[in-house]
């Protein structure tokens, strides 16, 4: 991790993504697997990329396998911690909607944040949330420019394929904001690693092979489009889908 952050500041980047669970790799966790990898969110883990950040001057946002005890009660959460440039948390999200391979392990976050960061306001998702269209939303609402996505889809099926070309497109469009799609790669995974602009364009895309993509936050892109989907929306008629 610690090359790719120094390989990407050399480029110029301010802020790297690693996928979902990178720390262990999702497909290694299991229920038993879960406990000894599991780590507190201001564990080692985060020191060591803590310091990283500060010594490559490049902010990170990686996934990883959390516990804390909650209550007396030991829980363990499908996570992501974005650190800034001077190794400071910004935020650690924990996943909301946990696929069925997450669920024996995992409990769901419950909360959705969105920080400042170099001027621009990010928001957290990871994986299975952004097929959920009220997720992405409620960060858009919550003012959020850039959705970032940790990611690790296992199934190289067309469904995977449309979620990662085109759910993950309109996603983007709907809410006007960037989304950043990173997913492991390699012969279990799909990768397809992309970033999205505000009308669903594709900025950069990877293939199926592990690679360093660079690329550009133009916040004027926001105002693009035909309208601004947030300020035309009518709440009073969705009420029913909130429960």
């Amino acid at each position: 991790m610690i090359t790719w952050m120094q390989e990407a500041s050399k480029r110029g980047a301010e802020l790297i993504i690693f996928p979902e669970l990178f720390l262990t790799d999702y497909l290694s966790m299991t229920d038993v697997k879960v406990k000894p990898l599991a780590q507190q969110k201001d564990g080692p883990a985060f020191k060591r990329l803590s310091a990283a950040a500060k010594d490559n001057n490049i902010a990170v946002i990686y996934g990883y396998p959390e516990v804390e005890v909650v209550s007396g009660k030991t829980c363990y959460y499908n996570s992501a911690q974005f650190i800034d440039s001077e190794g400071n948390s910004l935020v650690n999200y924990r996943k909301t909607h946990l696929w069925f391979t997450d669920r024996a392990m995992f409990t769901p976050g419950s909360e959705f944040s969105v920080v400042e960061w170099n001027g621009i306001k990010v928001g957290l998702l990871i994986c299975f949330d952004i097929e959920f269209p009220e997720a992405a939303r409620m960060l858009a609402l919550k003012g959020a420019q850039l959705i970032a996505v940790p990611t690790a889809t296992i199934f190289n099926s067309k469904e995977s394929r449309f979620i990662a070309n085109s759910i993950v497109a309109v996603r983007a469009q709907e809410n006007r904001v960037f989304v950043a799609l990173v997913s492991s790669c390699g012969s279990d995974y799909l990768g397809h690693s992309s970033l999205r602009g505000p009308l669903g364009n594709v900025v950069v895309q990877a293939g199926a092979e592990e690679t360093l993509l660079v690329a550009p936050i133009c916040l004027d892109e926001l105002q693009q489009g035909n309208c601004q989907y947030l300020s035309e929306r009518r709440s009073q008629l969705y009420e029913d889908i909130c429960t």
